[in-house]
């Protein structure tokens, strides 16, 4: 028992490893997203994530995990900004259908 409490306090994570590309489950480079349905971006070649867009300008990406529930549409208070804005919406909760492993 003691063990897996000192197990659980130390991570694993060394700082450098992913640079040195250590522990990774592929490349930090994304595949091409190629024949990936709109809203959706391909993470892995098993991974999907889903998001939305709204404006046209810079990128900007807003993540939501919470708390509440994550934005189903555009948020208001954006609208006068997404004449020089591209807001891409991912709205991470796992427990939604946004997350989605193909």
């Amino acid at each position: 028992m003691v063990g897996l409490f000192a197990s659980l306090a130390y991570s694993s994570y060394k700082r450098g490893n992913v640079r040195k590309g250590r522990g990774l489950r592929s490349p930090l480079t994304p595949p091409l997203q190629e024949g990936v349905e709109p809203n959706f971006w391909k993470v892995e070649k098993d991974i999907l994530l889903y998001h939305f867009s709204s404006g046209k300008g810079a990128p900007v990406l807003i993540v939501h995990g919470g708390p509440g529930l994550p934005p189903l549409k555009p948020w208001k208070g954006l609208e006068l900004l997404k004449e020089g804005f591209l807001f891409r919406f991912y709205p991470f909760f796992c427990l939604t259908p946004f997350f989605i492993l193909s």
